[in-house]
């Protein structure tokens, strides 16, 4: 669902309505949603949403420039959209230069970027309250006054060539971009919105500072703002950053109209991938249309769940694909498309077409079951209660609804209209636009082994903790902001208690939780959850597994039942095991596919020598080919024990009862001997070096350092802190994002550390070209040794801590975020408030820290390169 262009209504009557509020010359008109959005309109024609949420001291403002791939006119396939996205985020203006932006980002705490689609442009930063004038100004300034220089210019453009160099190594980028070229021949959407690296490198400043010129103006852009805040101040504020940006004319784009397609298509291309990657898209209506509905509902019965049809029947029952989906693309303009696409082994392709081909013909042959609808709009209602749990989240939906329907609650009326939808309609629609000549098929394939290379007022409690007799942890949070509740349960596990004859089992055994209990079935529990649009998961990692849930807190006590099976009673059944080894062997054979993986599991083997944390979760396909169900049992009864678990329940829920319902629940469970640790890793002798030969357009360069365990907070602290410092925690900045990025020698660049009950470590990772590997590992270097001099400036230090902080409030605004955070703080330390402990020594960090740090951990180093031409690296690989 995407929604479309509508006229703002312009109220007299509605603006003296709200005389109370400000009634400066520049406002056009102001008028409050039902939902309590206020939409003002300046007299300039920029459009200004605005909504209080006051859960969480946060705000996140954004801006929507209403110009994307489609309407670059002259420059259409250029791709100058998004290279105006790269230049004005964090670029220079003609108030402060790029350095001076770049700290006030950093100030901000770091969560800012944007991103480009066909329609449209949008920048954000979320940060917290008190900084919310900031973050408009900032904003208002890169719409008002950007000055892009030929430096910051030839820089980008650099950094956008990898980037196109990098989309040809993903399958669902080339997927992507060949579905959409030979679906519509006429329509722009058919361009991808990177461009075409031919017309995009004809590019000049002077042709970006035209574009700027001509659709960055105010009758162009809305403004959002959500979060803790007075909208009355707010608007005064927005008005202010926004004043002397005067109204110009915006010259119309023609968009030709898409011709009816009245053949089938099929387009196969060979790849690089081991896998089989296949689309099925079927032309249908724009957003405006109303069998947006049916078509919506359609995408869900179809593949939203494990219990869904496509899921069940192509995943679990036939074994044919490794993954599958299905969407309905509805924007505003018309070129709509419904898409199933799905992921495979080479061999299983024509059979996985027909599969999806039988689906697609039942649908319009049978109507769907009364309980399987109600499934589907169930989904779809929680799905808006899911979208809403931060204010980033809200701003997006306001925001996006806004700009394609002109209604900023449109996404609670496209329920509401869902429930409606019968299944005859369903069937109708169906009929109407799955027909063979309306679809296109697009196959990305492996190349022949000829040819192949050889490789809201709310109440909110703190958390409250309960020891069970048995030596089981639960952890209770009540928060009924938002009608949800989080269910979660975490055990010690995974490759740490894992040796090289049983690794991969904690992985097997976890995927196997769902696949049926003492009392459901797979199927039992995938619809349990499906039909209230809840979802349950259960994975594993390298300390635990666990099991995670959240529902629509009417269904909590329902669902409760069926989580607490899953922990307590699984079943492994033989019946479903040989289909998720399957899944689990095919996932490690294709790990090739996905290079960041891959280089990933090289750089753990590099850096550890004797450590658990070396081994692939995943396993090995010869560990995994020999586990039995009896096998996943007793590693299971192992590891499933009160005194080695913690059960977190967050959310809209009744505290006692709750409390109540944990102790009859999961009281009987045992406890179990204490696991013997690992190990300890060795220090470094001498630098540990691994060079991989991979058959992709980019190399990958990891350089890092052994580090400290979970528990040791206040060096964790100084981690995080030198993370920001080096390359700004999750979002791109720091030294290694300015040196790189500004010399071209990446496309993608940042540093994290990994930490866990034994020592982890601290790494910096980068894409770039097999030519640059040197440099990169050269400026790598540079860096890591000015953090052991301890030069690190006193403002760069505050600008790492404040993002630090907000980066963290960020992490802790759902319910699911904060259980999980609070069951491993207690399941690694003994305590589920370290990580509130670890702002309080985040604080404290001084540069003496950071130095005396770094000089103690970033000694022996670790190297590892993948590339097409890894000689290029320079360094000879350890022996």
């Amino acid at each position: 669902m995407k929604g479309h262009l509508a006229i703002v209504l312009l109220s007299a009557t509605l603006l003296r309505a709200e005389a109370s509020g400000p009634t400066s010359a520049d406002i056009k008109s102001l008028r409050t949603s039902e939902k309590g959005v206020v939409i003002a309109e300046l007299e300039n024609g920029l459009v200004v949403l605005l909504k209080e949420v006051h859960t969480a001291p946060l705000v996140d403002v954004r801006v929507i420039v209403k110009t994307g791939s489609m309407y670059e006119g002259e420059y259409l396939g250029a791709g100058i959209s998004h290279l105006f996205e790269h230049l004005i985020h964090g670029g220079p203006t003609s108030t402060r230069s790029e350095a001076d932006t770049e700290k006030l980002l950093r100030s901000l705490g770091g969560a800012s970027n944007a991103f480009t689609s066909h329609d449209d442009t949008t920048f954000y930063i979320t940060t917290t309250a008190s900084n919310f004038a900031t973050a408009v100004e900032l904003l208002a300034d890169w719409m008002q006054h950007c000055t892009i220089t030929e430096k910051e210019f030839q820089r980008e453009r650099g950094v956008i060539l990898r980037e196109m160099e990098r989309s040809e190594d993903d399958p669902a980028s080339v997927l992507y971009k060949l579905t959409w070229l030979n679906v519509f021949l006429e329509h722009p959407v058919r361009h991808p919105v990177i461009g075409y690296r031919s017309i995009f490198e004809k590019l000049t400043l002077a042709d970006v500072n035209k574009y700027y010129r001509t659709r960055y103006v105010p009758n162009n852009m809305v403004f959002t703002a959500v979060g803790d805040f007075a909208w009355k101040k707010a608007l005064e504020k927005i008005q202010q950053a926004f004043a002397g940006f005067e109204r110009r004319a915006l010259p119309a784009v023609p968009l030709p109209a898409e011709p009816a397609q009245i053949t089938p298509r099929f387009v196969e291309q060979e790849t690089p991938f081991k896998a089989t990657y296949v689309t099925l898209s079927y032309r249908t209506v724009p957003l405006s249309h109303p069998d947006l509905y049916p078509l919506d509902l359609a995408a869900y019965i179809l593949s939203e769940g494990d219990s869904s049809r496509l899921v069940r029947r192509l995943k679990y029952e036939l074994a044919l694909v490794d993954g599958i989906g299905s969407s309905s693309y509805t924007p505003p303009y018309d070129a709509g498309l419904f898409i199933v696409n799905a992921e495979m082994k080479p061999e299983n392709k024509e059979k996985a077409l027909a599969a999806i081909r039988q689906e697609i013909d039942r649908l319009k042959r049978e109507k769907v079951p009364a309980a399987e609808l109600e499934r589907a709009k169930a989904q779809k209602r929680a799905e808006l209660f899911f979208g809403l749990k931060t204010v980033a989240s809200q701003a997006s939906s306001i925001s996006n609804d806004y700009v394609t329907t002109g209604d900023p609650d449109f996404s609670y009326k496209y329920v509401e209209r869902l429930q409606k939808v019968t299944a005859g309609e369903i069937r109708e629609a169906a009929r109407r636009y799955f027909g063979d000549r309306n679809c296109t098929v697009v196959v990305l394939t492996p190349k022949s082994k000829a040819a192949a290379p050889k490789e809201t007022a709310a109440e909110t409690t703190e958390i409250v903790k309960d020891s069970l007799p048995n030596g089981l942890t639960i952890l209770l949070r009540r928060d009924n902001s938002i009608p949800l509740v989080a269910m979660q349960a975490y055990f010690l596990g995974g490759v740490r208690l894992e040796d090289e004859n049983n690794v991969g089992i904690t992985n097997l055994m976890a995927e196997m939780l769902l696949r049926g209990t003492r009392h459901y079935s797979a199927q039992q529990i995938a619809v349990a959850f499906d039909s209230v649009g809840g979802s349950i998961n259960a994975s594993a990692g390298n300390n635990t597994f666990f099991v995670t849930a959240e529902v629509p807190s009417e269904h909590f006590q329902k669902t409760f039942k069926v989580f607490a099976d899953v922990v307590l009673e699984p079943s492994f059944p033989a019946s479903e095991l040989e289909t998720v080894r399957e899944l689990v062997l095919n996932g490690i054979k294709q790990r090739s596919d996905n290079p960041h993986a891959e280089a990933e599991v090289l750089f753990r083997q590099t850096i550890f020598k004797t450590s658990p944390y070396r081994k692939d979760y995943l396993g090995t396909e010869e560990t995994v080919k020999k586990f039995t169900s009896k096998d996943l049992k007793a590693f299971w009864e192992r590891c499933t024990a009160s005194n080695r678990g913690v059960i977190a329940v967050f959310g809209d829920i009744p505290l006692d009862e709750t409390r109540a319902l944990l102790r009859r629940t999961f009281g009987r469970m045992r406890p179990a001997r204490t696991e013997a640790a690992p190990p300890a890793e060795p220090p470094f002798t001498e630098p540990r070096i691994a060079l991989k030969k991979m058959e992709k357009t980019n190399a990958i360069v990891q350089l890092g350092f052994l580090g400290p365990v979970y528990r040791s907070i206040e060096d964790r602290a100084a981690l995080e802190v030198l993370d920001a410092v080096i390359s700004g925690v999750d979002y791109p900045s720091g030294w290694l994002h300015d040196r790189l990025r500004g010399k071209q020698l990446v496309y993608e660049v940042h540093a994290y550390p990994f930490t866990g009950l034994e020592s982890g470590y601290f790494a910096a990772v980068a894409v770039t070209t097999p030519d640059k590997v040197r440099d990169v590992i050269a400026e790598f270097q540079t860096a890591f040794q000015q953090c052991r001099d301890g030069k690190i400036t006193e403002e760069e230090l505050q600008l790492a801590k404040d993002i630090c902080l907000t980066m963290d409030r960020i992490h802790k605004q759902t319910n699911s975020a904060l259980a999980s955070q609070a069951a491993l703080d207690e399941l690694y330390t003994g305590d589920y408030r370290a990580t509130a402990r670890l702002e309080a020594a985040i604080r404290a960090t001084t540069v003496e820290r950071l130095r005396a740090l770094a000089q103690q951990y970033f000694t022996g180093y670790a190297l590892s390169v993948v590339s097409p031409r890894p000689e290029l690296a320079g360094v000879q690989a350890s022996p």
